[in-house]
């Protein structure tokens, strides 16, 4: 049945294995963190615009204070956003990268981190049937 619980959590796991091995494939080439997260309504609240990142990889990967860092997208253009160490969640800026990007519920991140202030981010999209693999930093299609 369209719409339905069990073909949304389909939908979710397919997302989350392609999302997986995008991850994969990028740590055989350099080895450098990666993170996944997958999409949810309060990562688009109209008050409050948020990306929540691990704890853990924040404790071991990012500084240990607020900064700016650039996400930059699979089409190189890159946007300034705002870290907060305590709370392991990007703000101020993820709304413009989303709505760029037209992000929404269900679609994954395949967040890298090329720099110690720098994400590399593959988008794997719930809508779409992309082959997933890793040439050159972008997917092939």
């Amino acid at each position: 049945m369209p719409g339905s619980s069990s073909e949304n959590a389909e939908i979710g796991c397919a997302v989350k294995t392609k999302a997986a091995k995008i991850e994969a494939d990028l740590k055989r080439t350099d080895g450098k963190p990666t993170l996944i997260r997958l999409l949810t309504p309060s990562n688009f609240t109209a008050r409050d615009y948020k990306l929540c990142l691990s704890r853990a990889f924040c404790e071991w990967h990012m500084p240990s204070a607020d900064k700016q860092v650039t996400l930059e997208g699979e089409d190189g253009k890159g946007f300034l956003v705002n870290f907060y160490w305590r709370d392991s969640r990007i703000r101020g800026g993820w709304r413009a990268f989303a709505s760029y990007h037209g992000l929404v519920v269900g679609d994954a991140l395949v967040l890298r981190l090329v720099s110690p202030l720098m994400f590399k981010v593959y988008i794997v999209r719930e809508n779409a049937s992309k082959e997933v693999g890793v040439d050159h930093g972008r997917l092939r299609s």
